[in-house]
């Protein structure tokens, strides 16, 4: 979340911070469109929530040179404790100060005690009907104290004569002593909602592991842990993600963990799981709807591109669904608006791969027959994008999958014999997958399109060459200094032929329209991630590049050796 901590070690401070103030604080920073970049912590002892005359939250912060900050309730990440409605959480402190101070009373109580010897083992008394002097009282005293305290157990004492020992029949639990420690420990795991034998303490006749626990352990999670975990999801929710992005991200604290049974149980987990349907493990989260692929190939396409109809209309697949023209223009178009793509998965995520994105859907739109998609698969010049491909070629990779919700309001029951289980018509598509498993015969994918030929590298090495010349005309010293707006976009323009020989797609037209240019290599990595779509690594090796030939060339340097680095660059996946 910030440069300097974890992950693991921010999320420990939100929560103890939680545990002991009732409330966490972190500055939040954000990019010039909006996007949270970094989380810095803050402390909650410093931290006070007021509201203004317009009744606003703000926050007034003491930062640790004593400059008082005053900010708006969106420029601060705030998770509240336990609250009965208020700007703040209450602190379990403070609300079990009596609890915890009589703690703190026992371990006084049981320091002195221990330093005396844990207890008093016997006391002395002198001769019947005799009477001792000041005198020898406090001989008496002096002596106790050469054999009082623990280092001196075992020692015997003499007495002097007359003087008898009486041994005492008092043992430490008449006191209660070790009863109230035991007790207040456990107290104190109420306050804070932990089960005593998470830290270590074990109640009368409990083992600390054993059978038994697994169940305190899932009584623990949901009760105590997960409402807390909840009040933090919601509010990383609520503050952090954009109000168009909550409806498809959800944060969530992954608890199998803490619930993983031992081998044998989960073996026979397992077992059960490999026996079910594939499509079942996600159905309570989204619909599916299945399409087999049809291969075609054009070898004057791009690379690894295809089309086809991710779902038919007015066909009813094999789960008694029928969706209808128009059911998918809505969710279309609220994505274009947000700027939010479809992913484009592999078996929805559930087998093989690593959960990742496999490609881009580049083109969604409803025609008479259905859902017409256009889609490139990433890394092609890399061996799992090459086998993938040879998969959807080979027809390992049977058909299309979407995965989708559906709206309020779109979805017609059938009633009577023969109508379809729903009649969908206003659905929130979620995914397309690629899938092994169709379902809807009438879908196919009409075109797998061949391998980037030969020719194309040939071309992108000459757009790049003459990117390269034409940004020396315009390096002296500084990036783009004195650079004149038209050698910008021109400089632009090769770049953007170099990425289209390469990708077979044409980078957007707003590079010609930059206002200034960048004037670090950070920036002009960014800029390249924005305007080309390149992924961080490809940004990197390309800024770099061109970073690196910043300075004037001695004319015997060939600038070609430099247009083919950042070739490399631009081919590096």
């Amino acid at each position: 979340p910030n440069a300097d901590q974890t992950a693991a070690e921010f999320w420990q401070g939100v929560v103890a911070c939680i545990d002991l103030w009732g409330n966490a604080y972190a500055e939040i920073e954000r990019a010039s469109d909006g996007r949270v970049i970094a989380l810095t912590p803050l402390r909650s002892d410093r931290m006070t929530v007021y509201r203004d005359a317009n009744g606003a939250r703000r926050y007034r912060y003491n930062d640790q040179w004593g400059v008082q900050q005053d900010w708006a309730e969106d420029k601060v990440f705030h998770v509240r404790g336990f609250t009965v409605g208020g700007d703040v959480g209450l602190s379990a402190i403070t609300y079990g100060r009596q609890t915890l101070g009589s703690a703190a009373a026992a371990d006084e109580t049981a320091a002195k005690t221990f330093a005396n010897g844990m207890m008093p083992s016997g006391f002395v008394s002198p001769a019947v009907g005799a009477k001792s002097t000041p005198a020898q009282r406090e001989e008496m005293m002096e002596l106790f104290q050469k054999f009082a305290g623990s280092t001196q157990a075992g020692r015997v004492m003499p007495l002097p004569d007359g003087w008898t020992f009486n041994a005492s029949t008092m043992k430490p639990e008449d006191a209660q002593l070790l009863e109230t420690r035991s007790f207040n420990v456990e107290e104190i795991c109420r306050w804070f909602d932990v089960l005593p034998v998470l830290i270590g303490h074990a109640a009368a006749g409990q083992t600390m592991w054993g059978s038994g626990i697994e169940q305190l352990m899932i009584g623990w999670l949901t009760l105590n842990l997960r409402p807390l975990l909840a009040s933090i999801e919601q509010a990383i929710a609520k503050q952090l993600l954009p109000v168009g992005a909550r409806q498809s991200i959800y944060p969530e604290f992954n608890l199998d963990g803490l619930l993983r049974a031992d081998s044998a149980g989960r073996a026979a987990l397992y077992s059960v799981q490999a026996q079910n349907e594939r499509g079942r493990l996600r159905r309570s989260i989204m619909n599916l709807t299945y399409a087999p692929l049809e291969v075609k190939f054009a070898e004057d396409a791009p690379a690894g591109t295809f089309s086809g109809y991710g779902a038919v209309f007015g066909n009813q697949d094999s789960h008694g669904d029928v969706i209808k023209p128009g059911a998918f223009a809505e969710s279309i178009a609220e994505r274009k608006a947000s700027g939010r793509p479809v992913p484009m998965h592999l078996m929805h995520r559930i087998f093989g791969g690593d959960g990742l994105p496999v490609g881009v859907w580049t083109s969604l739109a409803e025609d008479d027959h259905g859902l017409k998609v256009e889609g490139k698969i990433s890394g092609m010049n890399t061996d799992a994008g090459k086998l993938l491909h040879e998969r959807i070629k080979d027809g390992a990779l049977g058909g299309m999958s979407i995965g989708y919700k559906v709206k309020p309001g779109g979805a017609i029951l059938g009633t009577k014999a023969g109508e379809p289980k729903r009649t969908l018509t206003n659905l929130d598509l979620k995914e397309i997958s690629l899938v092994d498993d169709p379902s809807n015969a009438l879908s196919r994918v009409d075109e797998v399109k061949a391998a980037l030929m030969a020719g194309e590298r040939d071309k992108a090495a000459t757009a790049v060459a003459n990117a390269m010349r034409l940004h020396d005309k315009n390096m002296n010293g500084a990036f783009y200094e004195g650079a004149n707006v038209k050698d910008r976009a021109v400089l632009m323009n090769h770049l953007r032929d170099a990425h289209e020989a390469l990708t077979g797609q044409r980078s957007p037209d707003g590079l010609d329209g930059w206002k200034s240019m960048p004037t670090t290599i950070r920036e002009f990595e960014a800029c390249l991630r924005e305007e080309f779509k390149l992924s961080h690594a490809q940004a990197r090796s390309v800024a770099e590049t061109v970073f690196k030939t910043s300075l004037p060339r001695d004319e015997e340097v060939d600038p070609a050796n430099s247009a083919e680095a950042l070739l490399r660059a631009l081919s590096t996946d």
